[in-house]
């Protein structure tokens, strides 16, 4: 069994992640205390875009969604989830505050997602980096490698998604510390919602399809790791 996990949002008290398998069956996951205290029950339910023309796709290639959620946690913690760590944040900051990693335009196509989590696990100086801020264009959806098959608008965008989330060593780097994500125009393609003369999925009857199989995506792997159902 292969099992991606992705740690979304944490607070003083709670935390989320998102969690890829190959198994059609939730993976018995358990939350541990790095102290060795009792931790709370964790849930992981099973998640969708609530589209299914893009999420037939990504069932189709043999992988499934779920989030993994918990509350009533110690602030300023240490847990393992799957042998991935997150740090509630403490209840007030102190002195030295908390320390964020912003990044923003991630490609995958330059293949340099093993400097940036370097980057992330070396970061030094004062006190550890609590979490990332992925600012927009954490993946691009309009730049990738040409299919000689013809596909529909929902699995080129399903496929882009599991490239980043899946398949990718990109997913390492989304693995390492909590992410709190916004989204940018290559989530859709180059200065949305502008039309762009070289970009076909930008014009004519492509355009709303590409639109809606770009929000499916967000909605599927990208919001769902940020808030609350």
């Amino acid at each position: 069994m292969t099992v991606r996990i992705i740690p979304g949002a944490v607070s003083s008290t709670t935390l989320r992640a998102l969690i890829l398998s190959d198994e059609s069956t939730p993976p018995n996951l358990k939350l541990e205390d790095s102290r060795g205290g009792a931790a709370p029950a964790l849930k992981i339910a099973s998640h969708g875009s609530g589209d299914v023309r893009f999420d037939q796709h990504v069932i189709g290639a043999g992988v499934h969604l779920y989030v993994a959620a918990a509350s009533g946690l110690k602030p300023g913690a240490d847990y393992q989830l799957g042998g991935v760590h997150m740090r509630t944040f403490p209840r007030m900051l102190g002195d030295d505050g908390v320390r964020i990693a912003l990044a923003t335009c991630f490609s995958d196509q330059f293949k340099r997602d093993g400097d940036y989590l370097r980057v992330l696990q070396g970061a030094a100086g004062g006190t550890p980096l609590a979490a990332k801020l992925l600012l927009g264009d954490n993946l691009y959806i309009d730049v990738g490698p040409n299919s000689r098959q013809p596909r529909t608008p929902f699995e080129e965008t399903a496929d882009r998604y599991l490239q980043y989330f899946w398949r990718s060593s990109y997913a390492q780097v989304l693995g390492f510390l909590p992410s709190f994500m916004l989204w940018d125009d290559h989530e859709f393609w180059n200065n949305f919602p502008e039309r762009q003369v070289w970009l076909p999925r930008s014009l004519g009857a492509a355009r709303k399809d590409y639109t809606d199989a770009a929000l499916a995506g967000i909605s599927r792997d990208q919001v769902c790791a940020d808030f609350a159902g």
